[in-house]
């Protein structure tokens, strides 16, 4: 990308010197065909004293410019490889480690846990309906051996009040799912708390709400930064120091540009 902008610079300044040399011989033609000088030897001697010199320095200082600018590319890709590249590894290293921990793992286990009370007490009662259900058909044929009126009333009285445990049963069921259900959500509800409080204070910042937020971000746009200070925040702020960068900076690509970040305390 870098070796893209610097060949397009200088595509940019080829096509500019191109039209100097263009606008040049222009010039040395209506100089010859106005007769302002009597031979081409004199133009050319004209152009090389009072153009061509002037050309050679800017080329030159064209092309230091370009060093400049491919020394300041590789300097800053050396920064970017041997120090933060490694800060960013390490740092999403951590912040993989504090997500496992504080959110993943316990989302997982909540999980498994809310599979197997769903299942286990739909087993149970599943094993409570089939009970009855033997009940209602040993029932069912004591019905149709039943010789008098009463006893069969007994025995579909029997069979109506084992259909209406069996509907207690399945209604339970939903009670008791929707139960595990309604834990789970809370649970969840509370992980996700502690992942926000344990990553808000690995990057010491506190948890606002939206008219804070509103309120934060009015009180950022009226804000001017001081002596390249930029303070944010409510109870803390992160306070962000840019280091300036100096052109005897470049011959010291081992010097840390990374921002000082540091954490304070904010009383408004």
């Amino acid at each position: 990308m870098n070796q893209n902008a610097l060949n397009s610079i200088y595509k940019a300044y080829e096509d500019n010197s191109q039209q100097c040399i263009d606008q040049i011989q222009q010039m040395k033609n209506q100089m010859l065909h106005r007769k302002l000088i009597n031979s081409m030897d004199e133009i050319e001697n004209l152009i090389k004293e009072n153009c061509i010199t002037i050309l050679g320095e800017l080329q030159s200082q064209f092309e230091n410019n370009l060093n400049y600018l491919d020394h300041c590319f590789s300097w800053c890709l050396s920064i970017w490889l041997n120090e933060c590249i490694p800060l960013l590894f390490k740092f999403s290293q951590i912040l993989i480690q504090l997500w496992q921990f504080y959110a993943h793992l316990p989302i997982v286990h909540l999980k498994n846990e809310l599979n197997f009370n769903l299942l286990n007490i739909k087993q149970v009662v599943y094993d409570e309906i089939f009970k009855k259900d033997e009940l209602i058909n040993s029932l069912i044929d004591l019905l149709r051996q039943s010789s008098t009126e009463q006893i069969i009333n007994e025995k579909l009285q029997e069979v109506i009040n084992l259909f209406n445990e069996i509907s207690v049963n399945y209604k339970s069921l939903y009670d008791k799912q929707l139960q595990f259900l309604d834990t789970y959500v809370k649970q969840i509800t509370t992980v996700i708390d502690l992942c926000e409080t344990a990553i808000c204070r690995f990057f010491g910042v506190t948890h606002c709400t939206k008219q804070q937020s509103l309120h934060l971000e009015k009180k950022i746009n009226r804000q001017t930064p001081i002596n390249n200070i930029v303070t944010l925040g409510f109870e803390k702020y992160i306070c962000i120091q840019q280091q300036h960068l100096s052109p005897s900076a470049l011959q010291q690509p081992q010097t840390s540009l990374l921002n000082t970040i540091t954490t304070s305390s904010y009383n408004e």
